[in-house]
């Protein structure tokens, strides 16, 4: 079960609350390394909902989460209270807590406050795997591509997650990765969130 996991250091991941067999509950009292846990339940925007689960003693024991705060507040501004300690995001269908959707994803990575430039790149999944890829296309040899080193130049400078992930596209088009159908909607957030199924390699 892929959620996301924001630690109070500011670091998001994606982890299988699951793993190993273990339950939901026991997830969540690792993940978020506490005695109980709490529940604050929120929109996503689309129709549906975004749980955070948070330490329910975060207030007395551990820091403010000032990133996992902000994704709330994104997502319903009339929330006052900070959160603290780690939060763990999940999504649920009205009888159990189930993962996020890859739209929710994006969302969370939207709400994400970008501070210095060159974050947003940091913020669109699998960014640091895919511009691995595309190495091959900005170092000097038959695979060069002038214009991948340019995007990439781009997606590095970038303040916005929907603008770097849109440049990255443009990239993996150029390097041959992805179809050139694929530009007109590179802007679309389950097209930059995902990575290219189609190679000419």
């Amino acid at each position: 079960m892929r959620v996301l996991r924001i630690a109070t250091d500011g670091s998001v991941t994606s982890v299988d609350l699951i793993e190993g067999g273990r339950t939901v509950s026991q997830g969540l009292y690792s993940e978020l390394e506490c005695r109980a846990f709490g529940l604050v339940t929120l929109p996503d925007g689309h129709g549906q909902v975004i749980d955070l689960w948070v330490d329910e003693e975060g207030l007395y024991t551990t820091a403010i989460n000032t990133v996992a705060t902000a994704v709330a507040k994104h997502l319903e501004p009339r929330i006052a209270q900070p959160l603290f300690g780690h939060v763990v995001l999940t999504s649920s269908d009205d009888v159990e807590t189930v993962a996020l959707t890859d739209s929710q994803m994006v969302t969370v990575l939207h709400a994400i406050p970008i501070t210095n430039r060159g974050d947003a790149l940091h913020a669109v999944p699998d960014s640091q795997t895919r511009v691995n890829a595309l190495r091959p296309a900005t170092e000097c040899g038959p695979g060069y591509r002038r214009r991948v080193v340019d995007e990439l130049h781009r997606a590095r400078h970038m303040w916005e997650v929907d603008a770097a992930g849109a440049c990255l596209v443009a990239a993996e088009i150029a390097a041959g990765f992805r179809p050139e159908s694929d530009y007109p909607d590179r802007h679309d957030p389950a097209l930059y969130a995902s990575a290219p199924t189609v190679s000419s390699r």
